[in-house]
């Protein structure tokens, strides 16, 4: 598959995603599986750019299509993973894979307070749920 093919047009790759990969049974596949008895992995980090949302929405439209869990492998809202970069850059795009994603902080993340918006903002989808004394964990 060419890199036209996973942007969907989109000419700036490395604004689209760091990386974007499907496996099952530790094998790539590919963009689109067809196969939904397998185990599936797909994802991506530095995903959702306030300053231009187009490769956000590329790689959200191609995982639309995968099945299986999405991993979110950090810096998912820029510049600084605010809690408005949350809710106005990934919330629209990747947001809706909130039943099957799990995210991993990235270091745009701390350019906000400790990663505040990422967790506020994944504790609100319920994706990451807060313990009392003890921090966060998945769900």
């Amino acid at each position: 598959m060419s890199d036209d093919q996973i942007t969907d047009g989109v000419s700036d790759y490395h604004s689209v995603v760091s990386f974007l990969i499907s496996f099952r049974c530790g094998t790539v596949v590919g963009a689109v599986h067809d196969e939904a008895s397998d185990p599936v992995l797909v994802g991506a980090g530095d995903i959702a750019s306030c300053d231009d949302l187009a490769g956000a929405y590329a790689t959200a439209k191609l995982i639309d299509k995968i099945p299986g869990t999405v991993f979110a492998a950090g810096d998912l809202a820029y510049p600084d993973g605010s809690d408005e970069q949350f809710a106005n850059c990934y919330g629209p795009t990747w947001g809706r894979f909130e039943d099957r994603t799990r995210p991993a902080p990235g270091n745009h993340e701390y350019h906000s307070g400790g990663a505040t918006g990422y967790v506020r903002y994944l504790v609100l989808l319920g994706v990451i749920r807060r313990r009392p004394g003890s921090g966060t964990s998945l769900r």
